[in-house]
């Protein structure tokens, strides 16, 4: 069910930003698509690779991300909800706190991933680039003996864009360690005490049998 709701967004999605793009790169008197593709030097690289393949991976992470949106804010009301009746606000209020604290800091630790994968795109669309030159002008390269100067070109293109990859993994790696060791590791540290709290407090469970210990730490 959830991903027949995926997959019918994604394809809304994209039928709706593909039409406002063509709508606007074809609008009418403007020839806005001649000018983007040939007039000057800050001509749009790849217009054709951005309306069909970027827009197509924008309206998947598009559905993805808000798919995904939901079934947390459900989570937190039932948590909140039930936390709250065994334990009092004490608890919850506590884990909540800590993961505001664990969410600026993963804030800050977090790289610019946007402008990481616009520049990876921008990057791809310039090695395509160099490859279709290559095809468009095969006749000319091999009658003028042109191929290390074009393999240097093609080299060149692809390099930077493995530099650029390897420096967004590396990144990636740096904030997902934080985030994992401050959203998972300390918060059951955190949540285990906090939970264990009327076990070992004064006037708690701490002299009741251990079929009511073991039901109190089901129940939470």
């Amino acid at each position: 069910m959830l991903k027949y709701y995926i997959s019918t967004l994604r394809e809304q999605v994209r039928e709706r930003v593909t039409g406002w793009c063509h709508a606007n790169y074809l609008r009418e008197n403007d020839m806005i698509y001649y000018k983007a593709n040939k007039v000057g030097d800050h001509k749009i690289e790849n217009c054709d690779h951005q309306i069909t393949s970027d827009v197509d991976k924008f309206s998947e992470t598009f559905a993805s991300v808000l798919s995904q949106s939901l079934k947390p804010i459900v989570d937190f009301l039932v948590y909140s909800v039930e936390l709250s009746r065994v334990q009092g606000l004490t608890t919850p209020l506590t884990l909540y706190a800590w993961f505001a604290f664990a969410s600026a800091v993963s804030t800050v630790t977090l790289p610019p991933f946007g402008q990481l994968a616009a520049e990876e795109q921008r990057l791809e669309g310039r090695f395509r680039a160099a490859h279709s030159e290559l095809i468009t002008n095969c006749e000319q390269v091999a009658f003028l003996g042109g191929e290390i100067p074009e393999h240097n070109v093609i080299t060149k293109k692809f390099t930077e864009l493995l530099e650029h990859v390897r420096k967004t993994r590396s990144l990636n790696f740096n904030s997902e360690l934080v985030r994992q060791y401050l959203n998972k590791y300390f918060v059951t540290v955190i949540g285990l005490y906090l939970v264990a709290l009327p076990v070992r407090g004064e006037g708690g469970l701490v002299n009741s049998s251990s079929d009511v210990i073991s039901q109190y730490f089901v129940s939470t």
